[in-house]
């Protein structure tokens, strides 16, 4: 973006690149800001934004004329939890209207959005499907376990994180191979997770 101009003719010049006649330009400007939280901001300067807000504004542009398609590469990174549900509000919004495709990495956006997963790898396509389907990929797969038995994991684990109760660490690993501790539910980060690794 030009940080010189204001938010609202960064917008106008956005606009015109895509199109929309001048007549309606204003009012749809207007929708967007409001739609990611920036009609305030509609006479700042660019550079007077913040990171967040800039993200933000990105969004909107997108937004602008009310695409059939649109494509999102990590649009929710650097918001804060409100902007974040925002933005998933938004995206729920016009389900109806078109294709939205969203790349990320962050799970509960793809959770909460997406009525097909598609897990790339290296740019080759992984598995696909809903997000009970990519949760069922680690069902069996997937253990937890005091910290102080890490020792007895045997190959092909991965510790998927580390946390702790009642004062003691756990962890929760994923192994195609039955391990110590107990058998978990599967999440569908942890079906993510599989897939990725090759479980």
């Amino acid at each position: 973006m030009f940080r010189e101009l204001t938010l609202f003719q960064m917008m106008e010049y956005l606009a015109t690149l895509k199109g929309l006649p001048k007549g309606e330009q204003k009012k749809e400007i207007h929708r967007v800001l409001e739609l990611v939280n920036l009609r305030d901001r509609a006479d700042s300067r660019v550079k007077a934004l913040s990171g967040g807000m800039v993200r933000r504004a990105g969004i909107a542009q997108a937004l602008l004329g009310d695409p059939e398609v649109l494509l999102f590469d990590e649009p929710t990174a650097g918001l804060d939890p409100e902007e974040r549900m925002r933005f998933q509000n938004v995206v729920a919004a016009r389900r109806r209207k078109g294709v939205t495709l969203i790349s990320t990495h962050i799970v509960s956006d793809v959770e909460t959005l997406c009525h097909t997963i598609l897990i790339l790898n290296e740019g080759k396509l992984v598995t696909a499907g809903t997000a009970s389907e990519i949760a069922q990929l680690a069902q069996g797969k997937v253990y937890l376990l005091p910290g102080s038995r890490e020792t007895e994991l045997r190959s092909a684990f991965f510790i998927k994180s580390r946390g702790e109760e009642n004062g003691a660490s756990t962890l929760r690993v994923l192994s195609p191979e039955r391990q110590p501790g107990e058998a978990a539910t599967p999440t569908m980060e942890d079906g993510y997770l599989c897939a990725i690794k090759g479980f």
